[in-house]
């Protein structure tokens, strides 16, 4: 490949673009926007067309995998489950020919736009949660592509000797350095990827940006049934072992100064036993269920501030994070954590004790609303759809021509 190499489009990989209401899939059709407004081609590939309520607008391509291609994934997915217990070898190798039948459909779009315009070098974003990054790095041919990993924890512990294989055999078709990246979502991860498995690049580069508000229209609270007459707190999203929200319901059962809002998985958290018997001095408003892209700006919209709960050390990025900044909201967080640490350096909100709610309730006390409006704009920009977008596109560049001394400076300058 030409040591100048430019990437003149961008092909997107969202596997589950077809999902109505999927957050994923909304992330990966604002990418795809910003890159159409830098100017780029984009083609998206999904697994079966892209659901009408993710789509953002319509200036890129949609292409689907091939109806032999959706066989042998679902296939292979349905042999994974059935023996991912009893034979792991037999799931690990129906992985594989999932993961190799989703790269060959990729490429193949690629080829496309390449044909179109002989000039064209395609880059290519995927995610993709069974594919393995080395799998990626031995058959995604010469181009480059960004692989974002979203693991439950510090991922690719024992892939030294498969790194080593993928490497030599690179070696064999004459390719020394990778065109991989895989996109970790942590500092934390860097250290444990590069020591199980120095190619391809870790680099540490986001996905969710900030995302276009739309207009508030009828008066949010009163179509949530909000009170009029108290501030909002608002706490949003899924519940898993990272998340704390029974702290944040007892930081709140008992003042009468503001009305806790609980939408999606955090509604669940009033069942609790350790609230069994609380007596809410005001009753908090629980919106459980899917939460479209409707009902999220509607929240948000509404809140006067976001609170955030998670585990001590909590070391990745959050959606509800990047959602606060996108209406306005000031953030009241815990900490240690990666989040606390970057409200800290924003200037957009406070920091409270993990799994203290006393602590939390001194947070919300100290923070002034008003301080922090400028903060928040400029928090915005930042973090905006287009500087992400803009990141990707210096990347795959990086990778097709081959910078090492560039890509490896991806490690120490979280961007944007």
């Amino acid at each position: 490949m030409n040591r100048t190499a430019a990437i003149g489009a961008i092909v997107i990989v969202e596997p589950w673009a077809h999902r109505p209401n999927g957050h994923f899939p909304n992330r990966f059709a604002e990418l795809a926007d910003a890159f159409t407004e830098l100017g780029l081609p984009v083609a998206v590939l999904t697994s079966d067309g892209w659901h009408a309520q993710s789509m953002r607008q319509t200036d890129w391509a949609v292409h689907s995998y091939s109806n032999r291609a959706r066989k042998v994934i679902a296939r292979a997915e349905r042999i994974s489950l059935r023996w991912q217990r009893r034979r792991p070898r037999v799931k690990a190798l129906a992985r594989l020919v999932a993961c190799v039948t989703g790269i060959h459909q990729a490429r193949h779009v690629a080829r496309i736009i390449e044909r179109t315009n002989p000039n064209t070098i395609a880059g290519i974003v995927t995610l993709d949660y069974q594919c393995s990054p080395l799998l990626l790095d031995l058959f995604s041919g010469s181009r480059p592509w960004i692989q974002h990993i979203f693991a439950e924890g510090p991922p690719f512990a024992s892939l030294r000797p498969l790194a080593v294989a993928v490497a030599q055999l690179r070696r064999l078709r004459g390719r020394s350095r990778s065109r991989v990246a895989m996109a970790l979502s942590t500092e934390g991860w860097i250290g444990p990827m590069r020591s199980a498995a120095p190619n391809p690049h870790p680099v540490l580069l986001r996905l969710a940006g900030t995302r276009p508000v739309p207009g508030e229209g009828d008066n949010p609270r009163v179509r949530l049934a909000l009170r009029g007459d108290l501030p909002v707190a608002l706490h949003f999203g899924s519940t898993s072992v990272d998340r704390r929200p029974v702290t944040v319901a007892k930081a709140f059962a008992g003042r009468n100064d503001w009305q806790l809002l609980l939408v999606g998985e955090m509604a669940e958290v009033l069942a609790d036993p350790d609230l069994e018997g609380t007596a809410w001095a005001v009753p908090p408003v629980a919106l459980g269920g899917i939460v479209s892209d409707e009902i999220r700006s509607l929240v948000f919209s509404a809140a006067d501030l976001v609170i955030l709960s998670f585990r001590p050390g909590f070391d990745r990025n959050s959606g509800t994070l990047m959602d606060a900044i996108s209406f306005g909201k000031p953030v009241v967080v815990s900490g240690p954590s990666y989040p606390a640490d970057l409200v800290s350096e924003l200037g957009i909100g406070s920091v409270y004790a993990s799994e203290d709610p006393y602590e939390l309730g001194k947070a919300l006390d100290a923070l002034t609303l008003t301080t922090t409006s400028g903060a928040l704009a400029d928090a915005r920009q930042r973090f905006s759809n287009s500087a992400i977008a803009r990141a990707h596109f210096e990347l795959l560049v990086d990778l097709a021509n081959d910078n090492e001394d560039a890509a490896g400076q991806w490690l120490t300058i979280v961007r944007p």
